[in-house]
């Protein structure tokens, strides 16, 4: 079986080693072996396991949520009790990241209104000052302000 020191597991990964040290520090991994130096060895399937937990970190989980999913197996003696725990944290995930799907989706649709808002502003000779945006018509003639382009403004007070 090859086996990979910890830069080439992290360049595989797409890692930081810094990030390997990290996971095997909180026993998110563990090293296969080490080398008579004392370097870290790694497998390649720790290239998808490291890919994994990356993924669902950029879905919003915890890597304390992401620890108990992997170590649940080791965690208990009978098939049927770890597939209730997994099917738990799982349906918890999935609630994780539908919510964080339907905060991405509103995000995403202030920040069109902000770019249309703001592709207004193209031709406009003034001082981009929150007083002079606040009145420009472009700004009084829309109902709804999005929240990015009220922030902006705010942060010019």
């Amino acid at each position: 079986m090859k086996t990979f020191k910890i830069g080439e597991i992290s360049k595989k990964a797409g890692v930081s080693q810094r990030t390997v040290r990290y996971y095997e520090e909180i026993g998110l991994i563990k090293p296969s072996g080490r080398t008579e130096g004392s370097f870290r060895l790694f497998t390649e399937s720790m290239v998808e396991k490291i890919q994994f937990i990356q993924s669902m970190k950029d879905l919003g989980l915890s890597l304390e949520d992401i620890k108990a999913i992997l170590t649940i197996r080791k965690e208990n003696k009978r098939g049927k009790d770890a597939a209730e725990r997994v099917l738990g944290k799982l349906s918890s995930t999935h609630e994780k990241i539908q919510d964080r799907q339907r905060r991405l989706s509103q995000a995403e649709r202030e920040i069109r209104k902000t770019e249309a808002l703001v592709n207004e502003c193209l031709t406009c000779n003034e001082k981009p000052t929150a007083k002079n945006c606040l009145k420009c018509p472009v700004v009084l003639n829309k109902e709804d302000i999005p929240e990015p382009f009220r922030t902006i403004l705010e942060l010019e007070k």
